[in-house]
């Protein structure tokens, strides 16, 4: 699945400290939450299976400061953009956020990933 692929790649990069979807409530920071938001279906007019899959994936860094949440988020795009079992692009530069309630830098990019089915 893509979602193990993309954890066991990330899951270097701040102690394990990867999330799919939500991270918990005592998450220790920066930590890394992932999130598929759609992709691409490949589909044959034959009743074959493409020997790829594709996933729109959606990874947001949170960290207690906007210099350490951006570095650790230049890393995941390193990471992903080179790894050569994702064939990752990303879908846009990074976005960054700020959460007043719990005063967490965040910040997003969108990645297309292909992976063997």
């Amino acid at each position: 699945m893509i979602e193990q692929a993309i954890y066991d790649r990330l899951k270097v990069l701040c102690g394990g400290r990867v999330y799919p979807d939500l991270a918990p409530e005592s998450t220790t920071y920066p930590c890394i939450v992932y999130q598929q938001v759609g992709g691409e279906v490949v589909q044959f007019v034959s009743p074959d299976l493409p020997s790829k899959l594709n996933a729109r994936l959606q990874i947001k860094v949170w960290g207690t400061t906007r210099l350490s949440t951006s570095d650790l988020a230049r890393s995941v795009e390193t990471l992903l953009l080179t790894d050569p079992t994702l064939q990752a692009t990303a879908a846009g530069a990074l976005v960054t956020d700020y959460e007043p309630d719990t005063k967490l830098y965040g910040t997003r990019q969108s990645f297309s990933c292909w992976i063997n089915r």
